[in-house]
């Protein structure tokens, strides 16, 4: 199972990859069938890149089992900003966001435990531990 994470920092994705038993991978490295990978995607800063991206995840989507992205202003300025593409290149059943339910990433109210705890129920609910309609 192949997990992308967009916008999630290397110490998160590190802790949460040690706790599941996920490699933590550049974006679209690929390892053997039975090896779980996430795909640790860094900010697209140009518009090479964001065409790049989306031409990568469209050649790996029976790859991907979701995308796990967390919006910030910087991502989100411009009409062709990085996280928009992000949206852009990802089937909506695939897409997950973190901090979107208490108001977004970006509102101060949403403690640091919150990207965390949201992103351990994603990755329970892609490995069926836990069904979708018990909530994030």
């Amino acid at each position: 199972m192949n997990i992308v994470l967009y916008g999630i920092s290397e110490e998160l994705a590190q802790r949460t990859a040690m706790h599941y038993g996920f490699a933590l991978c550049r974006p679209f490295e690929t390892g053997t069938e039975e090896e779980n990978r996430f795909w640790l995607q860094p900010r697209l800063e140009n518009e090479e890149e964001l065409l790049a991206f989306i031409e990568r995840m469209a050649q790996h989507d029976e790859q991907i089992a979701a995308v796990v992205a967390a919006p910030t202003e910087a991502s989100t300025e411009t009409p062709m900003g990085d996280f928009n593409a992000v949206l852009y290149a990802t089937r909506t059943d695939k897409l997950f966001t973190l901090g979107t339910a208490t108001g977004g990433a970006v509102n101060n109210a949403v403690s640091d435990q919150t990207p965390e705890y949201e992103l351990a129920r994603i990755i329970e609910t892609q490995l069926g531990r836990v069904c979708a309609h018990e909530g994030l």
